[in-house]
C-alpha cells in the first residue's frame, strides 16, 4: 500500500507523483470554437483516476459560421456517468451579449463544453449565441 502524504515533500514532484498515483496524467490540449480565428487558443488538464480537470483560455478574434456556444477539443471524451455535469467557474469578458451568469456544462460521449447563459430579460439558461469577433 502506497503513503499519499498531505505534507509537502522536497522529494516529491510533479514527476514523481505522476509515477506514484495510479490513473495521473498531465498535459496541454488546444481548445476551440468553431470555424474562428484563435489568438490566444491554450489549455491545460490534470487526470486522477477517472476525474479530469481542465482549464482554458480563448481569446478570439474572428468568428466563423461554427457554435458561438462551445467549445471543442477536450483531451478525453466525457463519460456518460455525469450526464451533462457542470464544468465549474466561468471567466467571461466582451461577450456579444450582455448576460448575468454564464454555465458550462461538458457535453456526455463528446469532447466539448457547451456555454450555457441567462439574460437580465430571460434570466434562464439556455444557449445563447455569446461568442463573437474580439
Amino acid at each position: 500500500m502506497m503513503d499519499y502524504e498531505l505534507q509537502p515533500s522536497p522529494t516529491r514532484t510533479a514527476n514523481k507523483l505522476h509515477s506514484e498515483v495510479p490513473g495521473y496524467a498531465r498535459g496541454q490540449w488546444t481548445p476551440s470554437v468553431g470555424g474562428t480565428s484563435v489568438s490566444t487558443g491554450e489549455g491545460s488538464y490534470i487526470k486522477l483516476g477517472d476525474m479530469v480537470f481542465v482549464s482554458c483560455l480563448l481569446v478570439i478574434t474572428t468568428i466563423g459560421t461554427g457554435s458561438k456556444t462551445q467549445i471543442s477539443g477536450l483531451p478525453f471524451i466525457v463519460s456518460n456517468v455525469f450526464q451533462s455535469a457542470g464544468v465549474g467557474a466561468v471567466l467571461y469578458t466582451n461577450l456579444v451579449l450582455n448576460v448575468v451568469n454564464v454555465v458550462a456544462l461538458a457535453n456526455t460521449s463528446q469532447t466539448t463544453i457547451e456555454l450555457l447563459s441567462a439574460t437580465i430579460a430571460d434570466n434562464e439558461l439556455s444557449t445563447n449565441n455569446i461568442l463573437g469577433d474580439g
